[in-house]
């Protein structure tokens, strides 16, 4: 069995994603190999957030809470 730490975005919603992955204080830095946020229903912006986030070398937990 894998365990993976995955880093919630909650308690820094005062960041935009982008600012989220990028500070010192960042997922990867902290040892997580990912991320959890929520993705929007728009395609584009979507996959804009999965390459952000794929860019940065960590993995994506998709909260799915708008349907």
């Amino acid at each position: 069995m894998v365990l993976k730490f995955i880093s919630p975005i909650w308690g820094s919603a005062h960041l935009n994603l982008n600012d989220f992955l990028k500070t010192p204080k960042n997922a990867k830095n902290a040892g997580y190999v990912g991320i959890e946020t929520d993705l929007p229903i728009d395609k584009n912006a979507k996959q804009e957030i999965v390459e952000m986030v794929s860019d940065h070398g960590l993995e994506i937990v998709a909260e799915h809470w708008e349907t």
